[in-house]
């Protein structure tokens, strides 16, 4: 790996993002910046601009830190240290002589190396019911494996579901971005209806992808999911997810993919919107909960879409024909119960977008 690296050009690169909040302080944002510098074979991040500890569940716990170590041991120099307000690629859970580290980090950059207590623990998305447990003499319900369990909290009579859901990955310079993808946290994968609904006292109402969530572009951003849940039983929820309130950005001229929601009892005189993180909001029989994840961004001016690829979408349900009209100059019309391609209209509309864009450009 290091030979592959040392083929890359050195150079020093800059990025920076948002999480929504930390479920405490709900108006503001956490900065995650990072600061990359590549030399021969080294690769060195830095993140000492990014937020400070957070009160809430934003903070990096020390395992996610060993587990990049494990990942990547052929990018792993036992000889480095943290330096004040770095975390180095080269960061390790243990020295040479097998003690764990306890470098000093304060200041910026600490919610990814927090002192304890804190706030931690933040799955991607989870959704996550606790029913009570079964009375005597019912069937006891069996652990599920490690992406699914059904487990005894702290000996209160309490059953867990953890479900995990993604939204929409971002497009490519190349590609569309993926729909529906699965979470980057230990392989877990979304939990099947037919497993949610044999083992918990739930049934799922609705399972899909989410149409326009995906940004739009060149190259089309992943649609997000909406899983809407029936409870069956008294039960205490908690959310934790992201993008939220701060949109996944496009690129390169690609719109920003629609942000996640969940509510409570949707659509209804008791509907309540929850924020991005929240803990052991109570639930009781026939109440539902629907959980909307992000779309990814998109890549690329819109109107350099293939317009035929612009019409497979509209026919698959990805993208809807007044977006394929508002964003990408694609107006499409039924003929016959199918969707087909108004080739002089299309024509006509790109045009009025390419000149409202230049007027734009001359006014601003």
């Amino acid at each position: 790996m290091r030979a592959a690296i040392a083929e890359w050009p050195d150079g020093r690169f800059e990025a920076e993002r948002f999480i929504d909040d930390d479920g405490i302080e709900l108006d503001k944002p956490v900065r995650v910046h990072v600061a990359v510098e590549k030399r021969a074979d080294a690769i060195h991040f830095d993140f000492a601009k990014s937020a400070g500890q957070t009160r809430g569940p934003a903070n990096i716990r020390p395992p996610a830190g060993a587990g990049r170590h494990r990942l990547l041991p052929d990018l792993h120099d036992r000889s480095a240290d943290i330096c004040e307000q770095r975390v180095a690629a080269r960061l390790h859970a243990r020295d040479p002589g097998g003690q764990r580290r306890q470098p000093a980090l304060s200041g910026a950059g600490q919610h990814l190396q927090p002192d304890h207590p804190c706030g931690g623990r933040c799955d991607l998305r989870g959704a996550e019911p606790c029913h009570p447990r079964p009375r005597a003499g019912r069937r006891q319900r069996q652990p599920l494996d490690h992406h699914r369990r059904a487990q005894h909290l702290y000996g209160q009579g309490l059953c867990a579901i953890r479900d995990r859901g993604a939204g929409g990955a971002g497009a490519r310079a190349s590609r569309d971005g993926a729909s529906g993808t699965t979470v980057n946290q230990t392989n877990a994968k979304i939990a099947p209806v037919e497993i949610i609904e044999s083992e918990f006292p739930t049934r799922l109402l609705r399972f899909e992808l989410i149409r326009d969530s995906g940004g739009a572009g060149e190259f089309r951003g992943g649609l997000g999911i909406r899983r809407q849940y029936l409870n069956l039983a008294e039960a205490r929820f908690s959310i934790r997810s992201a993008k939220h309130v701060i949109a996944p950005n496009g690129i390169a001229g690609g719109t920003d993919g629609r942000t996640g929601d969940i509510w409570i009892n949707p659509d209804t005189d008791k509907a309540k919107r929850l924020p991005t993180r929240y803990a052991d909001y109570p639930l009781q029989a026939g109440d539902t909960f629907r959980l909307d994840t992000p779309g990814g961004g998109g890549y690329g001016d819109p109107l350099r879409r293939d317009p035929q690829r612009v019409l497979a979408d509209v026919r698959e349900g990805d993208v809807s024909a007044e977006a394929a009209e508002k964003h990408y100059g694609v107006v499409v019309a039924l003929v016959a119960g199918s969707w087909s391609i108004d080739h002089a209209a299309t024509v006509e509309r790109r045009a009025r977008i390419y000149r409202d864009r230049k007027g734009e450009d001359t006014h601003g």
